[in-house]
Protein backbone atom coordinates (compact mmCIF):
# COMPACT_ATOMS: atom_id res chain seq x y z
CA UNK A 1 0.00 0.00 0.00
CA UNK A 2 1.37 3.83 -1.22
CA UNK A 3 -0.08 6.28 0.44
CA UNK A 4 0.56 10.13 -0.97
CA UNK A 5 -0.08 11.63 2.71
CA UNK A 6 -1.59 10.79 5.60
CA UNK A 7 -2.63 13.66 8.32
CA UNK A 8 -3.03 13.59 11.55
CA UNK A 9 -3.43 17.07 12.37
CA UNK A 10 -2.70 20.03 10.86
CA UNK A 11 0.75 20.34 11.36
CA UNK A 12 1.17 16.77 11.58
CA UNK A 13 1.35 15.14 7.86
CA UNK A 14 3.09 11.47 6.64
CA UNK A 15 4.13 12.04 3.10
CA UNK A 16 5.28 8.98 0.46
CA UNK A 17 3.96 6.36 3.23
CA UNK A 18 4.45 2.58 2.16
CA UNK A 19 3.33 -0.38 4.20
CA UNK A 20 3.69 -4.21 3.34
CA UNK A 21 1.13 -6.73 4.97
CA UNK A 22 1.15 -9.94 5.08
CA UNK A 23 -2.03 -11.34 6.96
CA UNK A 24 -3.33 -15.17 7.97
CA UNK A 25 -6.34 -15.64 10.64
CA UNK A 26 -5.57 -13.24 13.44
CA UNK A 27 -1.91 -12.69 12.66
CA UNK A 28 -0.26 -9.44 10.25
CA UNK A 29 2.83 -8.52 9.99
CA UNK A 30 3.04 -5.18 8.90
CA UNK A 31 6.52 -3.23 7.39
CA UNK A 32 5.26 0.69 7.94
CA UNK A 33 8.01 2.87 6.06
CA UNK A 34 7.26 6.99 6.54
CA UNK A 35 8.65 10.36 6.97
CA UNK A 36 7.02 13.69 8.46
CA UNK A 37 8.65 16.21 6.80
CA UNK A 38 11.42 17.65 8.30
CA UNK A 39 11.09 16.58 11.46
CA UNK A 40 11.08 12.71 11.01
CA UNK A 41 13.25 11.99 8.57
CA UNK A 42 12.70 8.17 7.81
CA UNK A 43 10.92 5.50 10.09
CA UNK A 44 10.76 1.98 9.59
CA UNK A 45 8.76 0.26 11.71
CA UNK A 46 8.29 -3.67 11.46
CA UNK A 47 5.96 -5.60 13.49
CA UNK A 48 3.31 -8.58 13.88
CA UNK A 49 -0.62 -7.47 15.07
CA UNK A 50 -2.11 -10.14 16.78
CA UNK A 51 -5.84 -9.10 16.61
CA UNK A 52 -7.53 -10.12 19.75
CA UNK A 53 -10.77 -10.55 20.83
CA UNK A 54 -10.97 -7.49 23.12
CA UNK A 55 -7.78 -5.38 21.43
CA UNK A 56 -4.69 -6.48 20.10
CA UNK A 57 -0.85 -7.64 20.80
CA UNK A 58 1.94 -5.86 18.68
CA UNK A 59 5.48 -7.79 18.43
CA UNK A 60 7.76 -5.57 17.18
CA UNK A 61 11.19 -6.63 15.32
CA UNK A 62 14.21 -4.40 14.51
CA UNK A 63 12.90 -1.04 13.65
CA UNK A 64 14.57 2.34 13.90
CA UNK A 65 13.68 5.80 13.00
CA UNK A 66 15.68 8.76 12.17
CA UNK A 67 14.54 12.06 13.76
CA UNK A 68 16.32 15.34 13.07
CA UNK A 69 19.33 13.22 11.21
CA UNK A 70 19.42 10.98 14.40
CA UNK A 71 19.01 7.47 14.07
CA UNK A 72 16.76 5.56 16.61
CA UNK A 73 17.16 1.94 16.86
CA UNK A 74 14.81 -0.98 18.78
CA UNK A 75 17.31 -2.23 20.82
CA UNK A 76 15.49 -5.58 21.33
CA UNK A 77 12.30 -7.14 20.41
CA UNK A 78 9.73 -5.76 22.44
CA UNK A 79 5.93 -6.53 22.69
CA UNK A 80 2.90 -4.27 23.42
CA UNK A 81 -0.75 -5.80 24.55
CA UNK A 82 -3.70 -3.83 25.01
CA UNK A 83 -7.02 -5.56 26.32
CA UNK A 84 -10.20 -4.35 27.67
CA UNK A 85 -8.82 -4.77 30.88
CA UNK A 86 -5.17 -5.72 30.38
CA UNK A 87 -2.23 -3.74 29.35
CA UNK A 88 1.07 -5.06 29.24
CA UNK A 89 4.45 -3.68 27.61
CA UNK A 90 7.80 -6.03 27.83
CA UNK A 91 10.59 -3.19 28.07
CA UNK A 92 10.43 -1.79 24.38
CA UNK A 93 13.49 0.35 24.09
CA UNK A 94 14.25 2.97 21.66
CA UNK A 95 17.88 4.07 21.99
CA UNK A 96 20.43 6.81 20.09
CA UNK A 97 23.73 7.51 22.07
CA UNK A 98 22.93 8.37 25.38
CA UNK A 99 19.34 8.97 24.66
CA UNK A 100 16.75 6.27 25.65
CA UNK A 101 12.96 5.80 25.45
CA UNK A 102 11.45 2.51 27.10
CA UNK A 103 8.11 1.57 27.07
CA UNK A 104 6.85 -0.42 29.75
CA UNK A 105 4.29 -0.90 32.66
CA UNK A 106 4.04 -0.91 36.12
CA UNK A 107 1.45 -1.81 38.94
CA UNK A 108 0.29 0.57 41.29
CA UNK A 109 0.77 -0.20 44.69
CA UNK A 110 -2.59 1.36 46.23
CA UNK A 111 -5.08 0.48 43.09
CA UNK A 112 -3.66 -2.61 41.91
CA UNK A 113 -3.83 -1.03 38.18
CA UNK A 114 -1.51 -1.42 35.67
CA UNK A 115 -0.15 1.56 33.91
CA UNK A 116 1.76 1.70 30.46
CA UNK A 117 5.29 3.84 31.74
CA UNK A 118 7.54 5.72 29.20
CA UNK A 119 10.75 6.19 31.19
CA UNK A 120 13.27 8.98 28.87
CA UNK A 121 17.04 9.28 29.37
CA UNK A 122 18.83 12.77 28.43
CA UNK A 123 16.24 12.84 25.07
CA UNK A 124 16.43 16.43 23.19
CA UNK A 125 13.09 18.17 24.13
CA UNK A 126 13.73 19.76 21.02
CA UNK A 127 13.73 16.73 18.86
CA UNK A 128 9.89 15.43 19.42
CA UNK A 129 8.22 18.44 21.19
CA UNK A 130 7.52 20.01 17.21
CA UNK A 131 5.24 16.98 16.80
CA UNK A 132 3.07 18.41 19.28
CA UNK A 133 3.79 22.18 20.13
CA UNK A 134 6.04 24.36 18.10
CA UNK A 135 5.14 27.94 20.50
CA UNK A 136 6.81 27.88 23.10
CA UNK A 137 10.30 27.20 21.65
CA UNK A 138 11.66 24.55 24.19
CA UNK A 139 14.96 23.06 24.25
CA UNK A 140 17.41 20.89 27.06
CA UNK A 141 17.48 17.36 27.96
CA UNK A 142 14.51 15.39 29.27
CA UNK A 143 15.20 12.50 31.94
CA UNK A 144 12.31 11.27 33.70
CA UNK A 145 8.66 8.81 33.38
CA UNK A 146 5.35 9.88 32.52
CA UNK A 147 2.71 7.77 33.30
CA UNK A 148 -0.23 6.71 31.53
CA UNK A 149 -3.14 5.69 33.85
CA UNK A 150 -5.97 4.25 31.85
CA UNK A 151 -4.66 3.83 28.38
CA UNK A 152 -7.68 2.09 27.00
CA UNK A 153 -10.30 3.95 29.25
CA UNK A 154 -10.04 7.59 30.03
CA UNK A 155 -6.20 8.19 29.72
CA UNK A 156 -4.27 10.49 32.11
CA UNK A 157 -0.49 11.43 31.67
CA UNK A 158 1.63 12.46 34.67
CA UNK A 159 5.19 13.10 34.38
CA UNK A 160 7.66 13.29 36.83
CA UNK A 161 11.54 14.30 36.23
CA UNK A 162 14.24 17.40 35.35
CA UNK A 163 15.11 18.64 32.17
CA UNK A 164 18.27 19.41 32.56
CA UNK A 165 19.98 22.90 30.36
CA UNK A 166 16.59 23.92 29.80
CA UNK A 167 15.94 27.34 27.26
CA UNK A 168 12.61 28.57 27.05
CA UNK A 169 12.55 30.77 23.77
CA UNK A 170 16.14 30.86 23.70
CA UNK A 171 16.13 31.97 27.26
CA UNK A 172 18.56 29.77 29.12
CA UNK A 173 16.76 28.71 32.06
CA UNK A 174 19.21 25.68 33.92
CA UNK A 175 18.21 22.73 35.47
CA UNK A 176 14.29 22.46 35.96
CA UNK A 177 12.00 20.10 37.80
CA UNK A 178 9.01 18.82 36.51
CA UNK A 179 6.02 17.21 38.08
CA UNK A 180 2.56 17.58 36.47
CA UNK A 181 -0.44 15.54 33.88
CA UNK A 182 -3.02 16.17 32.14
Amino acid sequence: VSVGDIAINDSLHFPETTMKLVAHNDISLVQLNTRAGKTLNAASINASVQTLEDGVRLSFFPSSFVLKNKKWTLEKDGELTLRKNYIHANEIRFKNDDQEIVLGTELDSVTDDVHLVAKLKNVMIEDFLPFWVTNPDMRGKLTGAATITDPMGSPKIVFKGVADSFSLNQRYVGKVMLDGGV
